[in-house]
């Protein structure tokens, strides 16, 4: 029986993004509910071609985009984080016993798949129990606040630096 003690809101962590790919991966689930999920091809189009969203995303600016126009904006946005790396952690919800949602992060997610990085930053919320068993390979708890380059702080890991832009 999981209690109300059992919830809370806790991170970051650092995680195997294998692991949370089995919960989202927007390369094959559809996340933003365009009818499809991004491709690879796409997103790499786009950082051949320059394409790179600097804006976040925002539901104000979707409501005025076409489905085909929100594709190429996440395509364009995963291909700008895939050139400046987010510092900031994924955020889940760990639901019931065996639903972990993404909340906020999945562009996170696909530019972390695209640079091939084996673990990803990620806070939750939700039940303690059923993070550490989706996690358990790599769940770190936290050991203290670190400070990276940029003044940010994390608990427990403090991300690698941006990868520099090519020409």
């Amino acid at each position: 029986m999981i209690g109300a003690a059992d919830a809370v809101e806790d991170g970051p962590y650092r995680v195997l993004l294998r692991a949370m790919r089995r919960h989202c991966d927007p390369f094959r689930d559809d996340c933003w509910c365009r009818g499809r999920p991004i491709t690879r091809a796409e997103v790499a189009a786009a950082i051949r071609e320059g394409r790179l969203e600097r804006r976040e995303n925002d539901q104000r600016l979707r409501d005025r985009m076409s489905r085909a126009e929100t594709l190429v904006f996440d395509a364009e946005r995963v291909a700008y984080l895939t050139v400046h790396p987010a510092t900031d952690p994924v955020c889940i919800d760990v639901i019931g016993t065996h639903e972990i949602r993404v909340e906020d992060g999945c562009h996170r997610i696909a530019a972390a798949i695209m640079r091939r990085e084996p673990e990803l930053l990620v806070s939750y919320s939700g039940i303690v129990s059923v993070f550490q068993r989706a996690f358990r390979s790599r769940a770190l708890q936290p050991r203290g606040a670190i400070r990276s380059a940029d003044g940010q702080v994390f608990q427990g890991f403090a991300p690698r630096p941006p990868v520099p832009a090519t020409a």
